[in-house]
């Protein structure tokens, strides 16, 4: 009797199967990777629309939608973008759309309001801020957000960028923000 030998080892059986685990790892990862590099360009993009719809805005009420706007923290214009609630009558991202600044809604990718108060956020910082340092005619305006790729990131620690001040760096590190973009 003749023993048909065209069939696959054990050895050979789990040799393939390794190295498909192997393969499907690295797509994996590589994968998660690309998913966060997209969530961060859509950061930076939505950073890019608040300033400019910040800049806009100052240009007809000469203002950065700040002190007695109505918006953001205690009314006055400051702190997370989208967050209505508790000590926020209105979101600033409320009041730039009212006014025509903004035409969509904008939030983090992670669909994240706050990281105090509001939806819960999948870890601290994913969320706009907006701060103002300075009065006047010498005030910086800046808006913050977390990106997770390692080499996107702004320097807030940098005493030459001009979004750097004793308070706004503070403020927007300790909310794990490591991306700023100037309001001009």
């Amino acid at each position: 009797m003749k023993v048909n030998k065209s069939g696959f080892t054990l050895v050979e059986l789990l040799i393939v199967i390794i190295v498909i685990g192997i393969l499907s790892g690295i797509v994996l990862v590589t994968y998660n990777g690309l998913q966060a590099r997209a969530r961060d360009t859509r950061r930076m993009a939505d950073l890019q629309n608040i300033a400019e719809a910040i800049g806009s805005y100052r240009a007809k009420y000469g203002n950065d939608v700040s002190t007695g706007s109505g918006c953001g923290y205690g009314g006055d214009g400051f702190g997370w973008f989208n967050y209505t609630g508790s000590s926020y009558p209105k979101s600033i991202l409320t009041c730039l759309t009212e006014k025509g600044y903004l035409s969509s809604s904008i939030i983090d990718p992670f669909n994240c309001a706050t990281t105090t108060d509001g939806p819960p956020c999948k870890q601290q910082g994913y969320a706009y801020m907006k701060y103002t340092s300075g009065s006047g005619d010498t005030s910086v305006t800046c808006v913050y957000a977390h990106l997770e790729a390692s080499g996107s990131t702004s320097d807030l620690t940098d005493s030459s960028n001009p979004c750097y001040s004793a308070s706004s760096s503070t403020v927007a590190t300790s909310y794990g923000m490591n991306y700023y973009v100037l309001v001009k």
